[in-house]
């Protein structure tokens, strides 16, 4: 169970509690993947090194998110990314799905990765991954596809990215986000829309019907449900 949670989006603090924004993670539902084939090089061998020192060198459990985050953006500064590097590392996580609380620091790292790396238009896949990652897209600043499904949180705290999900999304999707787009190609979990300050959410049918898709935190922006507007503040 994780402990207590201080989160900073924009100049605001939140703390979260463990019974409060990470309740309710299932156990990963085991299924055989088939990983794309990709050619390493002393450049991904040197992401995958500094990934490694992120895994040994910094809990989730011990600090914020924010310090994650920040960690993993520090640890690749010396590193030219490109968005090439990043779709590529996307494909050789499939290698750490053991690794503990894989999903909350695969998803810190890739954001931190996209953010400071080179370029626009990032491509991350995730079909081949048995554990679906989360928090992809925190403070996103960039434009970036995910080829795949995905899991909680997707776009927290965007800062003005456009995030599309080429597949389903776990809960609270855009989780207070203060700018930008987000689009869910495939079916999205409840609680969307949590804590939103600001962008747009557009996501498909709400087959269990508003109440329950929609978080009733929700503060400002817009959130699309088949191209109609649903939610406006």
């Amino acid at each position: 169970m994780l402990p207590a949670q201080t989160i900073r989006s924009g100049t605001k603090i939140h703390t979260l509690a463990a019974t409060g924004t990470f309740k309710g993670f299932k156990p990963e539902t085991e299924q055989k993947v088939r990983k794309p084939e990709i050619k390493r090089d002393l450049k991904l061998e040197a992401i995958i090194g500094k990934w490694k020192g992120f895994l040994k060198e910094f809990s989730i459990l011990d600090g914020t998110l924010v310090g994650a985050y920040q960690k993993a953006g520090m640890m690749l500064k010396d590193i030219l990314v490109t968005k090439k590097d990043a779709e590529r590392f996307s494909i050789v996580l499939a290698e750490f799905q053991d690794e503990e609380n894989f999903r909350q620091k695969a998803g810190l790292f890739l954001s931190a990765m996209v953010n400071c790396a080179q370029g626009n238009g990032f491509i991350i896949h995730t079909k081949h991954l048995s554990r679906k990652i989360d928090m992809l897209g925190y403070n996103c600043v960039k434009e970036v596809r995910v080829d795949g499904d995905i899991g909680d949180f997707v776009g927290y705290a965007n800062a003005g990215g456009i995030i599309t999900i080429a597949g389903d999304t776990g809960r609270s999707a855009g989780f207070s986000m203060t700018s930008g787009i987000i689009r869910i190609m495939g079916q999205v979990g409840d609680e969307a829309g949590w804590g939103m300050k600001g962008g747009e959410l557009h996501i498909g049918p709400m087959p269990y019907g508003r109440r329950r898709i929609l978080h009733k935190c929700f503060v400002h922006g817009r959130i699309y449900s088949e191209g109609k507007l649903v939610c406006e503040k």
